[in-house]
């Protein structure tokens, strides 16, 4: 059984627009639970031999819409005569990826959630997702709160650059947000601010002293829900 780190690491290739449509997915099961939810129906959908089952019907619920949107997208992608070896098995390990961050994930858009769903996708080494559910909130914000959101969400890219190999991107985009959380407290909106500017010290480090990079990640909370 692969660990999701292994699980993730293969999903680094996916075309953007597959990537696009599943992170999609994730985004909406996170905003508003549903039983199954969007991801669950394309895990559903992409293990059904019937490619048929996949097209998106003129009404029906939205959210199952979606769902087939994503998996007929994933299938023309998959079938292409250019497209990469096994990409179907990388979009499915991605689901699966999805489907076990959001069994603790917190549901709901406010800032203290997005925070604390973005500590649990770091857990499932999900950084790129990390950097898409704290966007919106980014956009808004705004002083100090914007400059710590945008340090988080630069610790969870260099996380991603630090998976890929990119030794160079990762430690410039660690530095940047290392500034950036420097002066704000240790805890924030339930967020381990302490934890992760050590993360990243910890990575700067290992790149100057030319050692394995560890992604920076803060620990699972489940605190700051909507409630």
């Amino acid at each position: 059984m692969r660990s999701d780190d292994e699980a993730v690491d293969g999903e680094r290739e996916l075309p953007l627009v597959v990537r696009d449509v599943l992170v999609h997915l994730l985004l909406r099961d996170l905003a508003a639970e549903t039983s199954p939810g969007a991801v669950a129906h394309a895990c559903r959908l992409l293990d059904a031999d019937d490619a048929a089952a996949a097209e998106p019907a003129a009404a029906e619920d939205r959210t199952l819409h979606d769902a087939r949107v994503a998996v007929a997208t994933v299938r023309r992608t998959t079938t292409g005569r250019d497209a990469p070896p096994g990409l179907a098995r990388r979009a499915r390990a991605r689901l699966d990826a999805y489907a076990r961050a959001l069994v603790d994930a917190p549901r709901g858009e406010s800032l203290p959630t997005r925070l604390a769903q973005a500590a649990q996708l770091s857990v499932h080494g999900l950084f790129f997702e990390v950097h898409e559910v704290l966007e919106p909130a980014w956009r808004v914000a705004s002083g100090d709160q914007r400059t710590v959101l945008q340090g988080v969400i630069q610790a969870a890219v260099a996380s991603y650059h630090a998976r890929r190999g990119n030794r160079a991107g990762a430690r410039r985009l660690a530095a940047s947000a290392l500034a950036k959380l420097g002066p704000a407290p240790d805890v924030w909106h339930a967020f381990p601010l302490g934890r992760l500017r050590h993360s990243l010290s910890d990575l700067i480090a290992s790149v100057d002293g030319g050692g394995a990079v560890p992604p920076p990640a803060p620990e699972r909370t489940r605190e700051g829900t909507d409630g």
